[in-house]
């Protein structure tokens, strides 16, 4: 059995906030949630929320106040999160933020187009930082928590630390580092890449009308890229 914790309690300024973490037996109960209160919204699909909760590279989070289930938070391999929604009415009470701050969360991807805004000055707010948007998705931002200088997630207390929770603390300190460090790369890369084909995009798209816009047989060449009457291409939005 893992030795994790299943479930934290939060004490915040109004409220008691419980973080339950989830299982498959949870999943209608939190995707009944997610649809009523997200109806204009891509989410999380049914068939897929059921795979996060049995995947082991994955954690679902519900916060429940008074037994009553207000904000899902979806991570990956426990520092990355992808997912966070907290109903209207226990918005302001600290309820994200102690979600941010309970799950040790270091990398975000931040879906800017939802139907109750960006979130993007939320985890400002929290400390986080933009480093870029999703290669594939420009509608997801990601956005880091730099380690403040030192390298410590937290000042270093004055009284001696156990030698295990130093420990830890170094360990937790670690991981942080590390993964500020790959997601600036990525977002370097990402850039690149972008940059890059929109570079061959272009190249692409004049190169008929260079060439009279014929093919070698002399008939009108076919257009390379077709977008569509709408000029875009929708996809259904998976993270």
């Amino acid at each position: 059995m893992d030795s994790e914790p299943t479930s934290f309690r939060i004490p915040l300024t109004e409220v008691v906030l419980w973080l339950k973490k989830c299982g498959p037996d949870d999943g209608d109960a939190l995707q009944t949630f997610l649809d009523a209160a997200l109806d204009a919204d891509y989410f999380v699909r049914r068939g897929h929320l059921q795979n996060l909760l049995k995947s082991a590279d994955t954690e679902v989070y519900a916060g429940l106040i008074d037994g009553g289930l207000v904000a899902v938070a979806i991570t990956y391999r426990h520092t990355t999160l992808h997912n966070l929604y907290v109903a209207a009415p226990f918005r302001g009470l600290g309820v994200g933020k102690a979600i941010l701050k309970v799950l040790n969360v270091v990398a975000v991807r931040a879906k800017t187009n939802m139907s109750t805004g960006d979130p993007t000055a939320f985890y400002e707010r929290a400390g986080f930082v933009h480093r870029g948007v999703d290669e594939t998705k420009p509608h997801i931002g990601l956005m880091i928590k730099p380690p403040p200088e030192g390298g410590d997630l937290e000042p270093a207390s004055n009284a001696a630390k156990q030698p295990d929770q130093a420990a830890a603390d170094e360990a937790t300190a670690t991981a942080q580092r590390r993964a500020y460090r790959n997601a600036q790369k990525r977002a370097q890369r990402a850039k690149k890449r972008a940059q890059r084909e929109t570079a061959e995009t272009a190249a692409r798209v004049a190169l008929p009308e260079k060439n009279g816009a014929q093919d070698r047989s002399g008939r009108d060449a076919e257009p390379l890229i077709d977008l569509g009457p709408g000029g875009t291409s929708h996809l259904a939005d998976r993270f």
